[in-house]
């Protein structure tokens, strides 16, 4: 795996991202307050434009206010797992978090592609599809907040397709080489850092090993991400 950890690296390190702070960049230029003209209508706002440098001659990514807001309030639904909790206007400190995610996930996206290290099958995008309706906490989930948000389908199918290339991305080429010693998870029943105090070693060590490997997992991806 260190060649593709080479590869990943220096993919990365060509990738060029302009985010701007949120809602700060208008489609069009914005006039000074007071100063639009009665025939302006400001449709949606930039918050993001993520550019590949790979030379391969892809378009800009853009992020638009519009489907950040779609984002957020998907993820507080799951996170509630109550489609109702969407009705409310997520904070300024989650929509900046979310932005992050998301540029981050069109970055893997991205450099799966380059590598043709990520096929997303129908039946990938079908499982991230039944996942999302799990965590939404109902069996229409999906469809009840696609009309409570009215959000447009498409701009949700592109979400889930891209979850699913990033989870298919992150089980190939991240989770394959995260791996903990029998001493290292010992180590870590003793430092106490972790979930599972109060409970014998023996009784939790194999929940331990797994919360290990995925630690393991969210900072080697931190590593790749933050070369950029």
């Amino acid at each position: 795996m260190r060649a593709l950890d080479s590869s990943l690296r220096r993919g990365f390190a060509k990738t060029l991202v302009a985010a701007s702070a949120l809602a700060a960049i208008a489609l069009t230029p914005s006039p000074a307050r007071g100063e639009r003209r009665a025939d302006e209508v400001l449709v949606d706002r930039v918050v993001a434009v993520v550019e590949s440098g790979s030379g391969h001659g892809e378009e800009a990514a853009i992020v638009t206010y519009y489907e950040l807001l779609v984002e957020a309030r998907l993820l507080v639904a799951e996170r509630a797992r109550s489609v109702e909790a969407a009705r409310a206007d997520p904070p300024p400190r989650l929509l900046q978090a979310v932005l992050r995610t998301v540029v981050d996930q069109i970055l893997i996206q991205r450099e799966a592609a380059r590598l043709e290290l990520a096929s997303v099958s129908d039946a990938d995008v079908e499982r991230e599809r039944e996942a999302l309706e799990r965590r939404l906490g109902e069996g229409d989930g999906l469809r009840r907040f696609l009309e409570l948000s009215g959000a447009p389908e498409d701009l949700v199918g592109e979400i889930i397709y891209r979850r699913a290339t990033v989870t298919r991305f992150v089980a190939r080429n991240v989770a394959l080489t995260a791996r903990v010693t029998d001493a290292e998870v010992a180590e870590a029943y003793r430092g106490g850092s972790h979930p599972f105090a109060g409970r014998p070693f023996d009784e939790v060590r194999d929940e331990l090993e797994a919360f290990l490997v995925a630690e393991q997992q969210r900072r080697r991806l931190r590593e790749w991400l933050q070369d950029l």
